[in-house]
């Protein structure tokens, strides 16, 4: 992969619980001032073999974050899936909070939580040429026993160094 870029629309994350939405939206991400987040691949990734159908391969990877109004240089592991409809790119991206100037998710006595946590991004990239935007609407998954909805992203043409 030798460039990408995604944007995600930040209002349009919601859990299954209003109050933790208020303090998502408001104290800790400041939705209404900082609309989006993104993420810039800063290097290619090159994967040492094709993966083959259903197999995963993982490289490291780095890319500038954008979060909270604030861009820093971040690596990951980038492990890509390859299947018949195209791949399935996931990222896991450490943060620290404080580094993207973003409150601590705890709420004073009540829920203490880590002061760092994993961003994990999922891109699914169909095979042919470029990448359309998804218009598949939201994804939504259970975490920690809490259902997330996860907007679609903008994701512009990523260009893949390989054949289909």
């Amino acid at each position: 992969m030798t460039s990408g870029t995604f944007t995600v629309d930040l209002a349009l994350v919601k859990s299954d619980q209003p109050n933790r939405n208020a303090q998502f939206d408001g104290r800790i991400m400041k939705v209404s001032q900082y609309p989006t987040a993104s993420l810039k691949l800063a290097t290619p990734i090159i994967y040492v073999s094709r993966p083959v159908v259903g197999a995963t391969t993982q490289e490291k990877a780095a890319g500038n974050l954008t979060r909270h109004g604030v861009t820093k240089a971040v690596s990951f592991t980038a492990s890509v899936e390859r299947g018949s409809a195209g791949l399935d790119l996931l990222a896991d991206i450490p943060v620290t909070f404080s580094t993207w100037n973003i409150a601590n998710p705890s709420v004073g006595g009540i829920a203490t939580t880590a002061n760092h946590g994993i961003l994990e991004v999922l891109l699914l990239l169909p095979k042919g040429t470029g990448n359309p935007v998804s218009t598949a609407g939201p994804s939504s998954s259970n975490f920690g026993g809490s259902k997330i909805t996860v907007p679609s992203a903008t994701v512009p043409p990523l260009n893949l160094n390989a054949k289909n």
